[in-house]
């Protein structure tokens, strides 16, 4: 490959998935990371003045653009205005241009699960869960799915347009999303290096590593320079016991699934250590003195799981039951 006189590259940073990836691979609640602009900036400066030191393809590469994608919510939503402040202060760091589709809401496919098994656990725990509804309205009234709308259309658009009209010759793709995987291959066939960035290999859809010219997958150094937690992301932890049992029940992309059962010692140490394997983070775990102990069981179980895996089991509490403890 013959080097250009100012060879063009141009980020195209997946923001939401880049950020969910990132705090799970530094073991960080969901929600509770934020991206900080200018260290990804200076991270693909950093990149790019390295390779072109010592690639001959990379020769007079030079940082053209970061297109910043992400869900925008629409002006009367409560969040809009404190989301536009946000925008305007990435845009602050030169390279970085806000490409904004839409986020819609809809209604939490767990919501009416998550009442119901709420007020059930708190009754096992011997709380009247009549005296919490008053809070769980307070607390579900944002309990909603949220949906990025036109954004992967438009990282796509600006993929392959910026190819044909030779807007950039080396493109970084900043996500883990398969369905991005036609486009790399696409723009790597009309001549220009497609590099996939990745905050972790776990998850990482197959057919995006090869559709590219490379793979990077960052160190869990590099992701916390790009990633810092918000403040107060632990201060439901000050909580009452009471209310902290309501507020952990309505987290915000996790589904509890509370269940009592009588199992062996060896069986719940298995079921234990295979929650934690998951992911899943196991509030109660089964020990003596548990406020459940009375009730005609051996162990209570309150865990929490992600989304993904509560639609896997058809928001069913039985499937979480059955891959902890086997089916009959």
């Amino acid at each position: 490959m013959e080097p250009y006189l100012n060879r063009k590259v141009k980020i195209f940073y997946d923001a939401a998935n880049f950020l969910k990836r990132g705090e799970r691979a530094l073991g960080w609640e969901k929600g509770t990371g934020r991206p900080n602009a200018s260290q990804i900036s200076d991270y693909f400066k950093r990149i790019i003045a390295e390779r072109a030191s010592k690639d001959a393809a990379w020769e007079n590469a030079e940082l053209s653009d970061i297109y910043w994608y992400d869900g925008a919510y629409p002006p009367e939503h409560p969040l809009a205005q404190r989301q536009a402040a946000a925008f305007v202060a990435i845009q602050e760091v030169p390279e970085i241009t806000v490409r904004a589709g839409k986020i819609a809401e809809m209604r939490h496919p767990a919501k009416r699960y998550v009442v119901g098994k709420a007020e059930e656990a708190l009754r096992e725990l011997g709380i009247p869960g009549e005296d919490f509804r008053p809070l769980f309205r307070q607390k579900l009234q944002g309990f909603k799915d949220r949906k990025q709308k036109g954004v992967d259309v438009l990282l796509v658009a600006d993929m392959l347009m910026g190819a044909i009209s030779e807007d950039f010759q080396i493109a970084f793709l900043v996500s883990g999303d398969g369905d991005f995987a036609d486009v790399c291959r696409r723009v790597k066939a009309m001549g220009c290096l497609v590099v996939v960035v990745s905050p972790t290999g776990d998850g990482f859809a197959p057919e995006l590593r090869t559709a590219g010219s490379e793979m990077v997958v960052l160190s869990p150094h590099e992701v916390r320079r790009m990633l810092y937690k918000r403040k107060g992301a632990s201060s439901h932890l000050r909580q009452t016991a009471s209310e902290n049992i309501a507020i952990s029940i309505t987290h915000r992309g996790r589904v509890p699934v509370s269940f009592g059962v009588t199992a062996t010692a060896e069986e719940q140490e298995a079921a234990w250590k295979y929650a934690s394997d998951q992911g899943w983070e196991v509030r109660d775990v089964p020990v003596h003195g548990h406020p459940a102990s009375a009730l005609p069981t051996v162990a209570a179980y309150n865990i929490e799981v992600s989304l993904d895996d509560w639609r896997d089991w058809n928001d069913d509490f039985e499937g979480c039951f059955n891959e902890l403890f086997g089916e009959d």
